[in-house]
């Protein structure tokens, strides 16, 4: 968090939109909505020593008269304007907590306590959370396999030194449900964080869940114009600043790095994921897709610059690890198109929390309207009761429904000589372009002599790039320019044909 002028007429514009009103003076004053602030009374609780400094605060250990243990923040006394940021911070969290009391996924907020003439914003401590998703980022493998068993993909009792496939895969949509389903309850109340990043993801060991804390940046969309402010730039999605059409999808975007630096282990370091967040976002016009295709293809027209062929170890390292989640199976696939949506470089487009927890990637009731050909844009009340899911973030029987929808399907990946591949490719309708099947295969190409592919086939993936939206001319142009000699194809077989 932190200012982005020092100029009075744009500081004071800041700190309108977070709810405060300036007087004639130049002094602030509260508005009627920190009437909603609940204050403690005096000997509530007593100030122990500072656990942590923030750019705009000191958080400090507290416990109560009755002996419960407390977070307590209090601001800066060197920092201008320190005492409004934690006015602000203080209106935003009782609005929170006060439209999901309990939440699992948010701190919980006890109210203001004045001690010796100071505010202080207190919390309640959670047993479970006693490392950010940073501390988990810092030991490597060590450190997945503690996020794993502390959001409760794997047991306790179980000991590991790495995880197999099916646990990272596990643990990737776990971790990706928990931080959208935090992102849904702020976003519902009209809150943008705006500081999303490791080290404001507490991982609650008990209850198996990820809270969001650090509202000192957060803005309520719902009052009007939102200020900028200099948050972490790493995180930021490219616009920058929170659109006021589409204030929340800032989150989203934010969401996604931090979910990458998880998934792929290389991203872990930031002058790793500096260089990947300056690939996408200057040489490949912060376009995900582009900057996957210029390590598969080499002269697709789509491409803006393609990735050297001697590239660096760092780099060949994150590219092979990126390979070996989003092009493992469906789920890699759904991962990636999450993924893409969530990455948007158009706020106006990008997904929001809620569609995404209904995603098929997660399990949500969009697996099978995409099964039956509707959009999920036709059920929004699906999307908007958010129907797929307990309060607590488990998946209900409704969902496990939805995955239920593939089960009349088969999906299978198998790698072809790409010069010899053998796939006639068609669209499947003139009305639907953009699904693209095998016509058939060429008598004595790879695919004829696998024995594994058939006429109705639906192409789903190529390598990491998820194909399935795509045009038959895009694919042909992709495959005509591919790096690697062969190529991992994913299809889909259903009973139907088509």
């Amino acid at each position: 968090m932190g200012m982005p002028t020092s100029q009075t007429a744009q500081r004071t514009h800041m700190v309108t939109s977070q709810g405060l009103l300036s007087t004639k003076d130049g002094k602030i004053a509260p508005t009627a909505a920190d009437e909603n602030v609940p204050r403690l009374p005096q000997g509530y609780a007593s100030i122990g020593l500072p656990i942590a400094n923030g750019a705009f605060g000191q958080v400090l250990a507290a416990k109560t008269a009755d002996g419960r243990m407390c977070i307590a923040k209090r601001a800066s006394a060197r920092k201008h304007n320190a005492n409004e940021y934690l006015a602000s911070e203080a209106r935003l969290n009782a609005k929170a907590c006060a439209l999901a009391h309990g939440s699992r996924s948010l701190a919980p907020f006890l109210g203001v306590l004045q001690v010796a003439g100071t505010d202080h914003l207190i919390w309640e401590l959670c047993p479970g959370a006693q490392f950010d998703l940073n501390w988990y980022l810092q030991l490597g493998d060590t450190g997945r396999v503690r996020l794993a068993r502390d959001l409760g993909v794997i047991n306790t009792d179980e000991q590991c030194m790495s995880l197999e496939a099916a646990q990272e895969e596990l643990l990737a949509s776990t971790l990706l449900r928990e931080m959208l389903l935090a992102l849904s309850v702020l976003h519902r109340a009209g809150i943008v964080h705006r500081d999303v990043k490791p080290e404001n993801w507490l991982v609650d060991s008990q209850t198996h869940s990820l809270r969001l804390i650090d509202l000192g940046a957060a803005c309520d969309s719902s009052g009007g114009s939102i200020a900028p402010v200099i948050g972490s730039e790493i995180y930021m999605p490219p616009e920058r600043v929170v659109s006021s059409e589409a204030p929340c999808e800032y989150d989203v975007y934010a969401v996604a790095i931090v979910w990458l630096r998880i998934v792929i282990p290389a991203l872990s370091s930031q002058r790793e994921l500096h260089a990947f967040r300056t690939a996408v976002d200057r040489e490949h016009g912060s376009r995900l897709t582009d900057w996957v295709e210029s390590h598969c293809a080499s002269s697709s027209s789509s491409v803006r610059q393609a990735m050297p062929d001697d590239m660096t170890a760092s780099a060949q390292r994150m590219w092979q690890q990126w390979v070996a989640f989003f092009a493992r199976g469906e789920h890699g696939r759904l991962a990636w198109r999450l993924l893409n949506k969530m990455m948007d470089s158009n706020p106006n487009t990008r997904i929001d929390a809620d569609t995404a927890l209904a995603d098929p990637y997660l399990g949500g009731c969009g697996a099978a309207q995409r099964s039956a050909g509707v959009a999920l844009a036709e059920n929004t009340a699906c999307a908007g009761s958010f129907s797929c899911y307990h309060t607590d973030g488990l998946v209900t029987d409704a969902a496990e429904e939805c995955a239920l929808a593939h089960e009349e399907a088969e999906l299978q990946s198998i790698t072809l000589p790409v010069a010899t591949h053998g796939l006639l490719l068609q669209a499947s309708l003139p009305t639907s372009a953009t699904r693209v099947m095998v016509a058939d295969v060429a008598a004595g190409g790879a695919a004829q002599a696998s024995g594994m592919v058939r006429k109705g086939d639906e192409l789903l993936a190529i390598g990491p790039l998820d194909v399935s939206e795509r045009p038959l001319d895009e694919i042909h142009e992709l495959l005509n320019s591919w790096r690697d000699t062969t190529a991992q194809f994913r299809l889909l077989r259903t009973l139907a044909g088509y």
